[in-house]
């Protein structure tokens, strides 16, 4: 990574450079010895994470879409990837938005690449959550029953629809974020109560997978279609990502009390 990055770096133009190092000073202090030592500095935890303290909430779930979308195999994501699921139609995100968003995180070279292959530098995995967007692991890695249902959108909806109440409220408490859960050793197998449940229905119709120990469980992240995590979220990558913008303000005019047309009256009186 370090020494193709200090490739990208090196065909930058003098001024593209300099506008880098004005928005993030820190590279030049102390001054590096060439640029494969700026390309190794510029990709640094510490770094990384004075560069993230700088944006909005709008930006940095835009980045977690570039996470969330990376290819498996050789780790890249694309512009039109991170459009389909910050832009679906449950979202009022413009793609002119997300695009300008995409734009400011490659100024700071937090991504960097051409618009089918964007790669995240390897400080924002260190520096951010382990959970993009919140949502756990691919569906494939999660198990066959698990990724065959993720793979099926229609069977997902109607396996949510069919969940029990209490089972949802454990998906959407999962699917809000952590992805991740913890039971007691044997819960699933032996517990019987109210609690154990509906995370035991979850698991057996492919909505949770158990990890480690038999003791923790996941929401699957995605898959080829969106997934329980994304489905629970009625089609968003992201709880909660709205238009950067603004609400526009609208002036009321003040009606006054009683009590101040009675003083204005006698004000008047005395006058």
């Amino acid at each position: 990574m370090t020494a193709t990055l200090a490739d990208h770096l090196r065909s930058l133009p003098d001024d593209a450079l300099a506008a880098l190092l004005r928005l993030r000073p820190d590279l030049v202090v102390p001054v590096p010895s060439d640029l494969d030592a700026l390309a190794a500095r510029l990709q640094s935890r510490v770094s990384v994470a004075r560069a993230l303290d700088g944006l909005d909430r709008f930006t940095l779930q835009v980045l977690d879409a570039v996470r969330l979308t990376r290819d498996f195999d050789d780790g890249r994501s694309s512009v039109d990837a991170v459009l389909a699921i910050t832009t679906a139609p449950a979202s009022d995100v413009e793609p002119a938005t997300v695009r300008a968003a995409l734009d400011r995180l490659r100024a700071l070279f937090l991504i960097h690449g051409p618009d089918d292959a964007l790669e995240v530098v390897a400080g924002v995995d260190e520096a951010c959550s382990p959970y993009p967007a919140g949502l756990g692991r691919p569906a494939a890695q999660l198990g066959p029953r698990t990724a065959k249902i993720c793979a099926d959108p229609a069977r997902l909806r109607r396996t949510l629809m069919s969940a029990p109440p209490a089972a949802r409220a454990v998906l959407d408490r999962l699917a809000a974020g952590p992805p991740v859960g913890t039971l007691t050793p044997g819960a699933l197998t032996s517990d019987e109560s109210d609690t154990v449940a509906p995370v035991r229905w979850l698991v057996e119709h492919g909505l949770l997978a158990s990890g480690c120990k038999g003791t923790r469980w996941s929401s699957p992240a995605r898959s080829a279609c969106y997934c329980a995590g994304t489905a629970a979220r009625s089609g968003r990558c992201t709880r909660g990502l709205r238009s950067p913008s603004p609400p526009s303000e609208t002036r009321r005019r003040r009606t006054p009390p009683a009590r101040d047309k009675r003083w204005r009256r006698c004000a008047a009186r005395r006058r």
